[in-house]
């Protein structure tokens, strides 16, 4: 049985939504019904009905991808927040990196008295 297929139904990327279940989890199992409900009644039917299933479809494919975006946006929004707690920590140790570099840059500054009875800023190793 050789079926026409409307154009928009022939794109991978639309099929691929609803074959596969990692991207189908970001959509409600409601959606992703009609759309293969849609496939198939386009599939079967050449007439007028036709044109309306295909703007359907379309609607849908704008749908799905709004929520995909979204979804999208907020896992990038959560990577974010990762890389920015992150970024704290790597700052506080930086700071304290640097606080002992300034207190013994500060201790070699120091007058003391050495053994030998100089009164010299020397380093300290």
């Amino acid at each position: 049985m050789n079926y026409f297929i409307p154009k928009s139904l022939r794109k991978s990327s639309f099929t691929n939504l609803t074959n596969t279940r990692k991207r189908s989890e970001y959509f409600s199992p409601h959606l992703v019904k009609a759309s293969v409900l849609l496939q198939r009644v386009a599939a079967d039917q050449r007439s007028v009905a036709d044109e309306v299933v295909v703007s359907w479809v379309r609607v849908l494919e704008m749908l799905m991808s709004r929520m995909s975006a979204v979804s999208r946006r907020a896992s990038n929004l959560e990577k974010m927040k990762e890389k920015k707690n992150h970024r704290h920590k790597n700052f506080a140790a930086a700071a304290i990196k640097l606080n002992r570099l300034r207190n013994k840059a500060a201790w070699n500054r120091t007058r003391r008295v050495w053994p030998d009875g100089s009164q010299l800023n020397r380093k300290v190793k």
